[in-house]
């Protein structure tokens, strides 16, 4: 399997920062935005994106801190909210399926929830109000194993595929080809902001984010991956109850990183949600 890269690289400035987002073309088709995870990229969504963009606009966010983006003094996630805003308002999208993955899915609830007018839809990939403390663990454990710089690809290899198991090797090294960028010095390092890779990013709190799930009114797919570890069945099911005109979709085979460890399954589901 590979992603058929046919996307323009493309930048823009709002609220002083300048980032950069993948367009995937369709300009007449119903806009589909898609936000990485934390430590991701655009490319994230790469495989996705290219099977989708026969139907719809796509466009792919780099969020602050994050891939070509531009680094940030704060990455409160109000400050998210604010980039996406003034994104959409750039482009002139005031109606748009918004799809969001980990903290791209914590923010694309935090959205839809205040800008309830310009999401039709709304997809949340593994992430909600409440986080497995094991998965946490397992995050914590795999990014102290080995320094976010790496003397050479095949210790950046050995790194993802620690935290990523499920990948295929088309997968794997897709994202290893874009997650990384070279220093002067010759060695990589993630094209992130080291605050995310220590996870000293705070989040907001448990009780306020279940408060913007109970906003939701658009129609909304909650995504989890089967075995994740980060998403618990129990709290995407709490979630599914409060969201109105929502289901639940679990993924065989996936973990937390739902749209890349089962990438056909994703695209089933999500055409599902959008087509009924």
């Amino acid at each position: 399997m590979t992603a058929n890269i046919e996307a323009q690289d493309k930048f823009l400035t709002v609220n002083n920062l300048r980032l950069h987002y993948l367009d995937w073309g369709r300009q007449e088709a119903q806009p589909m935005v898609l936000l990485h995870g934390m430590t991701g990229t655009c490319h994230s969504w790469d495989f996705f994106a290219s099977a989708m963009r026969r139907d719809y606009h796509v466009l792919a966010l780099d969020q602050r801190g994050h891939g070509d983006s531009q680094w940030a003094d704060s990455y409160a996630a109000d400050d998210f909210l604010a980039d996406l805003d003034a994104f959409l308002d750039a482009l002139g999208l005031d109606r748009v399926i918004l799809i969001g993955h980990s903290m791209g899915g914590r923010n694309a609830i935090m959205y839809a929830a205040r800008y309830r007018a310009k999401v039709t839809h709304l997809v949340s990939v593994d992430i909600g109000p409440e986080i497995g403390q094991a998965g946490l663990e397992r995050i914590r454990q795999t990014r102290a194993a080995e320094p976010p710089v790496f003397g050479n690809l095949e210790a950046a290899r050995r790194y993802i595929r620690l935290g990523e198991p499920r990948y295929s090797e088309a997968v794997l090294e897709h994202q290893l080809r874009h997650s990384l960028r070279e220093r002067p010095d010759g060695k990589l390092e993630f094209k992130c902001d080291g605050q995310f890779l220590t996870m000293s990013v705070s989040r907001p709190p448990v009780e306020e984010l279940w408060s913007y799930v109970r906003q939701l009114t658009c129609p909304t797919l909650i995504v989890r991956g089967a075995l994740s570890d980060i998403l618990l069945h129990d709290v995407a099911l709490g979630m599914q109850q409060k969201v109105p005109n929502s289901r639940l979709v679990e993924i065989e085979g996936a973990g937390h990183s739902v749209p890349c460890d089962n990438p056909e399954a994703f695209e089933a589901a999500v055409r599902h949600f959008l087509h009924s």
